[in-house]
């Protein structure tokens, strides 16, 4: 924690220097927020037999801080978390949350972002609400959401986030993640636009029997549409991570190009081909991936979306027997706004590289699928519910790992007052895997209130 706070401090202050300039001319709100919440569990080692319990009581005091110029905007988010455990004081920690991003219009065509994310927390993983929205869709939470306690699924121009981390993460001893991200965006004509981006990420344990990392990655992509019906994408990216154990280091090379063709204003058809080189510190587990797909992307309303996407891919590696599947993705999405409701179903096949979680697996082909919906029950109460079923087969063990693993949540939030919240969640999750120690179940319950105003202070 002590390595990050200063790399996070020195974002806030490059931040708050950027805007310094013009800053008489912004319009800013702070909104100070309270979260009083009981955690309970019934596994809280994640232990196949041994399973204990645990209550914790989490104070949480919150504060947001946004700018809006004409062309520029900051917000800043920070949340500590005071966890007080009943049973066990040795799972008692200060959490940490915070956030920052930086938005420049530079000109009617440039946009720089700069964004910092910051967490530290004991918990092995974290309860994630279904997400109604598209993946990609650049849209800020609304105020409900951000008082009810949604996930702040905020999209970042030239950021490309990984697949949830899937590995088992035994015991409560902490851990912090930090991500810095820095973007430059062009837009060369009213489809077509320029993208170059940089990520910094770590990650580092209180446990030394986790791997510490950090990961460095630029990426360019770009999108053209040089006739009205016809268009192309391409994307090349390189990732490196550096281990502090046995892993010594990772060097990843993706590239991906796509023939577009727009049928209509709605309905888009793509071609392609994927290409992934792995180099590793020990040269008997390099390998590379050839992947040709095709898929489509049909989007008739705000309130509907759906995509799908097929393909196959080839791993050649560079010591014994190669490996080869079927890749696909299917997402689909629907809200009804006048009968309160959403609901969500997307699943597929593909694979990844499991480096930089709690456990560093390598290649890794996955199956997953997922059903959510939301529905407000009144004007005051809204419920929620999701199930989502995960297979990880990770090729590079030996013998090879296979973990399934599903995952259940529903909960309600009911606005008592136009300023508090209650919000009630329900989760189980539970691994079942080849190799029979990993195996898991648990069932969480978190009952919090959330102390929001409805208006915060707004000054210039």
């Amino acid at each position: 924690m002590k390595k990050l706070c200063p790399v996070a401090l020195a974002l806030v202050l490059s931040l708050l220097n950027l805007c310094g300039p013009v800053y008489g001319e912004a319009i800013m709100t702070l909104v100070p927020r309270l979260t009083l919440a009981e955690e309970y569990t019934d596994n809280v080692d994640l232990d196949r037999s041994d399973q204990r319990e645990e209550w914790t009581t989490v104070v949480s005091p919150s504060l947001d801080f946004s700018a809006l110029w004409k062309t520029r905007s900051l917000r800043l988010s920070y949340s500590p978390g005071f966890a007080y455990a009943a049973k066990d004081q040795n799972y008692s920690e200060i959490r940490q949350d915070l956030s920052a991003r930086f938005s420049d219009q530079v000109s009617k065509r440039l946009r720089l972002s700069v964004s910092e994310t910051l967490q530290r927390t004991e918990l092995p993983y974290t309860l994630e609400e279904p997400v109604f929205r598209r993946p990609g869709t650049l849209t800020e939470p609304t105020a409900e959401q951000s008082q009810t306690g949604f996930s702040r699924d905020q999209g970042q121009e030239g950021i490309v986030e990984r697949r949830r981390d899937r590995t088992v993460r035994r015991n409560r001893e902490p851990y912090t993640q930090s991500t810095t991200s820095v973007s430059a965006d062009y837009r060369f004509g009213a489809k077509d636009r320029f993208t170059a981006s940089y990520l910094f990420g770590g990650l580092w344990n209180d446990d030394p029997d986790v791997e510490d990392n950090r990961r460095h990655s630029p990426r360019l992509a770009v999108t053209w549409w040089p006739w009205d019906r016809y268009g192309v994408d391409a994307q090349v990216q390189y990732e490196r991570i550096d281990y502090s154990g046995k892993t010594d280091f990772t060097n990843d090379y993706q590239g991906h190009a796509r023939l577009l063709r727009a049928f209509s204003e709605h309905l888009q058809g793509f071609v392609g081909y994927r290409h992934t080189v792995s180099d590793a510190a020990h040269n008997e587990d390099d390998y590379q991936v050839f992947e040709p797909f095709l898929g489509v992307d049909w989007e008739p309303s705000k309130d509907f979306f759906a995509g799908l996407s097929v393909g196959y891919f080839y791993k050649e590696n560079k010591t014994g027997s190669n490996d080869s599947g079927l890749t696909f993705s299917g997402d689909l999405g629907k809200s009804w706004r006048f009968r309160r409701g959403s609901i969500r179903l997307s699943g597929g096949t593909g694979y990844e590289q499991s480096y930089g979680g709690a456990e560093n697996l390598g290649f890794t082909v996955y199956y997953q699928a997922m059903i959510a919906g939301n529905y407000a029950l009144s004007r005051r109460i809204d419920a929620f519910a999701g199930f989502s079923a995960v297979r990880n087969e990770y090729l590079d063990e030996d013998p090879q790992r296979n973990d399934n693993i599903y995952s259940a949540t529903t909960g309600l939030r009911y606005r008592m007052l136009r300023w508090l919240y209650l919000n009630m969640t329900y989760a189980h999750q539970r691994l079942d895997s080849n190799v029979n120690e990993n195996d898991y179940k648990e069932n969480r319950v978190v009952i919090s209130v959330n102390l929001v105003p409805e208006y915060g202070l707004r000054f210039k």
